[in-house]
């Protein structure tokens, strides 16, 4: 068979299935046969191989069954890398890139200081702290912490972070709960990415959406148990001035604003995804706000 007739009876299949079957299509034919979209057109009438043909065939019916593209390929493009992200791990996704450019917007802050800390907790396949290390790491010596609760996270963003990552950031590698693997430590940056879904929504999601590790969704009845405990227990692991960046579900901008400005946290603020929703709150560690 063709290119484009398998292309095009992938795509037929996929509808009504999936969201954007044009694209999750293109996504399997890029990733077996090394052919781009534009490459699709260009090549439309080469001839498949049948293990070409057979993977393709499997990957459709993964995603017919509701598994995620990137489960599906083992990987997913962020920001400007492709993250290993096998299954039971949190799927990169573009609203995080928002946590992305605010940890580096406030890293200048640091750049006259001999190195850069940063902690991304809950860190997943470890696309927010790896993302962040490949933008500045030109400019200063990074140490890069990457830690979360979960052991197939933890093989994951050890793995990311070996393929993608210069020698020249030093990295370490923590299974905790929150900041337990941390003790004593302190950085000028911590990023989170924590799970912030309200336990009663979890089972209204699709099923793609819950083809994810449950840990990584589920912020208790409000959505903000995880955030809580963040924004308590940081300032112990914050250098004076030091920044704290969460990203948070749509609705939930004000009331985690509010809890920062309970803190000792000056300089608080929310940023809006591209869609123009409440996406992340970041604060400044004041040691003095509080007689902390």
């Amino acid at each position: 068979m063709t290119v484009g007739e398998k292309y095009r009876l992938c795509t037929k299949a996929l509808e009504g299935h999936t969201d954007s079957p044009a694209l999750d299509v293109s996504l399997f034919f890029e990733d077996i046969c090394s052919l781009t979209r534009t490459d699709l057109i260009l090549h439309g009438s080469d001839q498949l191989t049948d293990e070409q043909e057979k993977r393709i065939d499997e990957c459709v019916s993964s995603r017919l069954s509701g598994v995620p593209v990137a489960y599906i390929l083992g990987h997913k493009g962020f920001y400007k890398s492709d993250f290993h992200t096998p299954l039971n791990v949190l799927i990169p996704q573009p609203d995080t890139e928002i946590l992305v450019e605010n940890t580096v917007s406030v890293s200048s802050f640091f750049f006259h200081e001999e190195k850069l800390s940063i902690l991304d907790l809950c860190a997943g396949t470890g696309c927010v702290g790896i993302s962040v290390a490949l933008e500045i790491s030109e400019r200063l010596p990074m140490d890069l912490y990457l830690s979360d609760i979960s052991q197939d996270a933890f093989n994951a963003f050890s793995k990311n972070a070996t393929t993608l990552l210069p020698p020249s950031v030093r990295t370490h590698f923590v299974l905790s709960d929150l900041f337990e693997g941390v003790k004593g430590k302190r950085f000028q940056i911590i990023a989170s990415n924590p799970p912030y879904i309200r336990s009663s929504v979890i089972e209204t999601l699709s099923a793609e959406v819950k083809a994810e590790p449950y840990l990584a969704l589920d912020g208790g009845e409000d959505g903000l148990f995880l955030i809580k405990k963040i924004i308590s227990e940081a300032p112990a692991f914050l250098v004076p001035g030091g920044f704290l960046l969460l990203e948070i579900g749509y609705d939930q901008g004000p009331e985690v604003k509010r809890l920062f400005e309970e803190g000792p946290f000056t300089d608080v603020e929310i940023k809006k995804d591209l869609g123009g929703r409440d996406r992340v709150v970041l604060g400044r560690y004041s040691r003095c706000q509080n007689g902390l």
